[in-house]
């Protein structure tokens, strides 16, 4: 690849739908530290959905931004259900389990995953990825995805469950509140 491919390449990731995605996480983190559970919430859903809007003023395809929104609803849920932001998370971790899954069964089928989603994405021809000397290079791009999901799954899962102290919270200690305890449900 030359300088201007790899720059084209890059520009379109970075103005595109990966930003849609990997903002509003930030935002719930960033969020969470300064305000607090329910208010990181609420600001990060909020953030989704002017993301979703600004998409849609500028004339440009929404439906990204719209899931991430969606997603950013269902991972605050899950967090506000628990009372504990790690769990924000939860869902990535099901995310990574599936396309673990799919990128082993895309490539048992000889259809590999990076093959679909850059036809999904690029629109070109389903059939020229199917092409016997263009497979192999998206079949080597989808086995580097399984690892890359597979040791991001693993390394999510630990920190979930691992993110729990079995000591009492700040408050608890403060007070020296008895056994058991709530523990600490927010910041580290």
């Amino acid at each position: 690849m030359t300088r201007t491919e790899i720059s084209e390449e890059l520009r379109s990731v970075i103005s595109g739908k990966t930003l849609d995605a990997v903002f509003p996480p930030l935002v719930f983190l960033l969020a969470n530290g300064l305000f607090g559970l329910i208010r990181a919430a609420a600001i990060a859903a909020a953030f989704s959905l002017l993301l979703v809007a600004f998409r849609r003023y500028h004339k440009k395809s929404w439906k990204y931004a719209f899931s991430g929104f969606l997603g950013v609803i269902i991972a605050a849920g899950f967090a506000l259900i628990a009372n504990n932001a790690a769990n924000y998370y939860f869902p990535k971790i099901i995310t990574s389990a599936g396309l673990v899954t799919l990128s082993l069964v895309s490539l048992g089928l000889k259809k590999p995953l990076a093959a679909w989603l850059s036809h999904l994405s690029r629109g070109w021809e389903l059939d020229w990825f199917w092409h016997p000397d263009i497979r192999p290079a998206y079949s080597e791009v989808t086995l580097f995805w399984l690892a890359l999901f597979a040791v991001r799954g693993i390394l999510q899962f630990i920190l979930l469950i691992n993110n729990n102290l079995a000591g009492p919270g700040i408050d608890e200690f403060r007070t020296h509140a008895p056994k058991p305890w709530r523990g600490q449900t927010r910041g580290f």
